[in-house]
């Protein structure tokens, strides 16, 4: 595939994530009606293809002019600096990333009926092959969101070939393999989702929010960190790691590390993981041997929200 090609190919598919992002909300809602007026032992019907919504603007990251950016990553890169940090780089939000952040929300929201189709999709990511999900322990309304979901993410390019077999009660549909979907289903929903929440809470509060992404940082000895999400939460740097694999052990000696040399107390680094709410007997360990809090995705916003001013 030529440059051209592949230029083409993410503007088609930033185009069709900003046309989907107008009817996710208005889905949901009609799952929501539909939970109640299904019974459970039946089949969940085709859902209309088409909703609207007028979306709050609060709700997306707003953009900021070039100068602003500028401004916030020398702040970000002074603040490190006095921690021995040097600042490679720092990720801005594109639009392609923008419209998959109504994406990472709603798999927030509704993770536990959507992991099973997500722990497919990121086994099976760059694979020529078919992904089933068997729906036979699903309810009618719980079968609805997942059905739903899948197809708002076929309508956006992300996955393809869409199937619901009745009879066995399956979902099928390809792997990902347009990589803009492979880092998504791998992880970074989840870092999206952190980003999008830190944001949105800090700019109730505050006219201009300081907050990055994906910061590179290099230490004089040549050791590298990167940060999923840095922020300033009160005059107090504020660091969210997000993580989607089933253990974060391996991780947590490097984080306690990162912990003393970012200087801040363990209410501001967190670790956000998905596996969290399956796993609460580990939090007091995860928490003592990474200096970090552990939040999952049903206290994290709760938890932001404390440290606000």
């Amino acid at each position: 595939m030529s440059a051209s090609d592949f230029g083409q190919g993410e503007r088609f598919l930033a185009e069709r994530l900003r046309a989907l992002a107008e009817h996710l909300a208005a889905a949901e809602r009609i799952v929501r009606e539909l939970t109640t007026a299904m019974g459970s032992g039946a089949d969940p019907p085709d859902l209309p293809q088409q909703a609207t919504l007028e979306l709050a603007a609060s709700a997306a990251p707003q953009e900021a002019t070039d100068q602003d950016q500028a401004d916030d990553v020398s702040r970000l890169t002074t603040i490190l600096a006095r921690r021995g940090l040097h600042v490679e780089r720092v990720d801005g939000l594109s639009d392609e990333l923008q419209g998959l952040v109504k994406f990472a929300e709603r798999i927030a929201r509704q993770y536990d009926v959507l992991r099973p189709l997500l722990d497919e999709l990121k086994r099976a990511h760059g694979q020529q092959r078919r992904v089933q999900v068997s729906l036979s322990g699903y309810e009618g309304g719980r079968a609805s969101m997942l059905i739903q979901f899948a197809r708002d993410l076929e309508r956006a390019g992300l996955i393809s070939t869409v199937h619901y077999g009745r009879l066995r009660r399956r979902l099928y549909t390809d792997a990902p393999r347009h990589p803009l979907a492979i880092n998504f289903f791998t992880g970074q929903w989840l870092e999206l989702y952190a980003y999008a929440t830190v944001r949105g809470l800090l700019a109730a509060v505050s006219d201009a929010p300081r907050v990055w992404r994906n910061v590179l940082a290099r230490r004089s000895n040549g050791q590298q960190f990167e940060l999923d999400v840095v922020a300033l939460v009160d005059q107090q740097l504020l660091w969210v790691e997000a993580k989607t694999a089933d253990s974060v052990a391996e991780f947590l000696p490097r984080y306690h590390e990162l912990v003393r040399i970012l200087k801040i107390p363990r209410s501001h680094a967190i670790l956000l993981w998905s596996g969290a709410g399956q796993r609460s007997q580990a939090g007091s360990s995860v928490g003592f041997l990474s200096g970090m809090t552990l939040c999952s995705l049903d206290d994290f916003a709760a938890h932001i929200a404390e440290l606000l001013p």
